[in-house]
């Protein structure tokens, strides 16, 4: 569900969703910026194998079942993060749109690009898409990815 805490705020500010995948797997996605006084941006990925946390783009917890060769590269490549805007949306960091558009500037003087591309990031915009569907109908909707 969707909404707007806000007066006046031509966007929502607040949005809650279940997802489930065919696997069984479920997932729930939740963002405000209209907490107070809000949290850093976090993102939680767990499953039975094992748990990854991320806050502000930074490695926070990354613990499996099972130890990978490439773990201590990837903890050793601890990205700075940057800051989110969950109590005021004027504070969102520009650091991150810097480094998509560099990539994307990369792409068009091909010089490549290695953040997300244009298909991968579609994946984004169908799960908005389903939620706005599911919010207006009522019920659970497929969520559809460009082919």
């Amino acid at each position: 569900m969707a909404g707007c805490a806000r007066p006046g705020i031509e966007v929502e500010d607040r949005l809650s969703a279940i997802l489930k995948w065919e696997s069984g797997a479920m997932g729930t996605i939740t963002a405000s910026t209209a907490c107070n006084p809000g949290l850093e941006l976090s993102v939680e990925v767990s499953g039975d194998s094992g748990t990854v946390i991320l806050v502000n783009d930074r490695i926070d917890f990354w613990k499996f079942k099972d130890a990978f060769p490439g773990d201590a590269g990837v903890l050793a490549g601890k990205v700075s993060g940057t800051d989110g805007g969950a109590s005021n949306p004027t504070a969102i960091a520009c650091a991150g749109h810097r480094r998509q558009i560099q990539d994307f500037c990369n792409l068009i003087l091909g010089e490549g690009g290695d953040l997300i591309d244009g298909r991968e990031a579609s994946h984004a915009v169908s799960i908005v898409e389903a939620a706005y569907r599911s919010v207006k109908s009522g019920k659970a909707e497929s969520i559809v990815y460009l082919p």
